[in-house]
């Protein structure tokens, strides 16, 4: 599991926020595919590459110029894909977006899997 948090209604740069003051899907996305990204390098390390390859975001409801925290959960790590859900939860709003994602590891110098082997699609 891993945790990635950003704080303070300041530091949400005006880019991100929508109208109304609202946090951005984009943000929460970042957030999600960023602690997703955090929780495999903790059980793999930092030698592989692992890149997103599916993700799917259901935005429960709005978080209004307040802390976000984003936890990842890897459910099930494999050889050349990892499989997790991540929640983002505002500090006053509770629950907001909930995002189930799905990285592919590619090949590095160092010889680890190429994009063809790791992703189930035919890119020939």
């Amino acid at each position: 599991m891993c945790i990635w948090r950003m704080h303070g209604a300041g530091s949400v740069p005006a880019f991100s926020r929508a109208a109304g003051g609202l946090v951005s899907g984009m943000m929460l996305m970042g957030a999600a595919d960023v602690a997703m990204w955090l929780a495999i390098m903790t059980l793999r390390g930092t030698v592989e590459r692992w890149v997103t390859s599916d993700m799917k975001t259901a935005f429960l409801r709005g978080a209004r110029e307040e802390d976000i925290s984003c936890i990842a959960r890897i459910l099930k790590p494999g050889k050349r894909s990892m499989y997790g859900t991540a929640e983002c939860h505002g500090a006053a709003s509770g629950l907001v977006a909930h995002h189930v994602l799905t990285y592919a590891r590619v090949e590095t110098e160092e010889g680890a899997l190429s994009v063809r082997q790791a992703l189930p699609i035919n890119l020939r």
